[in-house]
């Protein structure tokens, strides 16, 4: 069976961004996980390998300068406790 990944798609969040680790899309709300931080990516864009080589990188280095930094990925890089 192929997959996306063999198939030539990369992950354009986890490629931009290697150095990432617990950022999810989707926590389990009645338990309250997002505080934890315990979750899942559930918004993956897949991207043809040499598209991204030759466009989207060049284009996150265009706006994020060399190292697409890793607070861009929430506000200031952190999350907050919900108030409930």
């Amino acid at each position: 069976a192929r997959t996306v990944l063999n198939d030539g798609m990369v992950d354009s969040f986890s490629e931009l961004r290697p150095q990432v680790r617990g950022r999810y899309t989707c926590w389990d709300q009645y338990k309250n996980c997002r505080y934890e931080n315990i979750g899942a990516r559930i918004d993956y864009f897949f991207v043809d390998k040499s598209l991204f080589k030759n466009h989207v990188r060049i284009g996150a280095e265009m706006l994020y300068g060399a190292e697409v930094s890793e607070t861009s990925t929430s506000t200031n890089g952190r999350h907050s406790p919900s108030t409930m």
